[in-house]
């Protein structure tokens, strides 16, 4: 389980090639809720634009517009296995999203999402936490129990 983060500076990437989402979700993290201060670098392209050097705690990539997004996530996860991974994802109830969990994935959230859920999201993912909705969930539970249940 990942150590808590230090809820003083959060520091989050944003991998999204949909400038809409880019805005929306930065104009979300910049807002000033109180007590937690988010620091979201958007980073248009490709994950390979993520410099190695900065200390990212979280990173949200959008699916969108990604052609093989578990091949991705792997990479990223194999590369930066510390690093907590959100997807944007219009379609979280889908079984890739299963698969995404065992590529790595630690969160899904909709696009759609307000600023509430997905800091809510990202607080969650770094104290050691999934983040999905309870439908989600419930297929993530049901696809675990599938693959341990004895063959016969």
């Amino acid at each position: 389980m990942a150590s808590p983060p230090n809820l003083e500076s959060i520091q989050i990437a944003l991998v999204s090639n949909v400038p809409y989402r880019v805005q929306k979700f930065s104009t979300m993290f910049q807002q000033s809720t109180g007590d937690d201060l988010f620091d979201l670098h958007a980073i248009n392209g490709d994950v390979d634009q993520i410099p190695p050097s900065q200390p990212f705690q979280c990173l949200i990539i959008d699916l969108e517009g990604f052609p093989n997004p578990l091949n991705l996530i792997r990479q990223i996860h194999h590369s930066r296995p510390s690093l907590s991974v959100i997807v944007i994802d219009a379609e979280c109830t889908g079984d890739h999203i299963v698969n995404a969990v065992f590529a790595g994935v630690r969160g899904c959230i909709d696009p759609d999402c307000d600023s509430s859920t997905a800091r809510q999201a990202v607080k969650n993912v770094l104290n050691g936490l999934f983040w999905f909705s309870p439908q989600v969930m419930s297929k993530v539970i049901f696809r675990l129990l599938e693959t341990r249940r004895p063959q016969g």
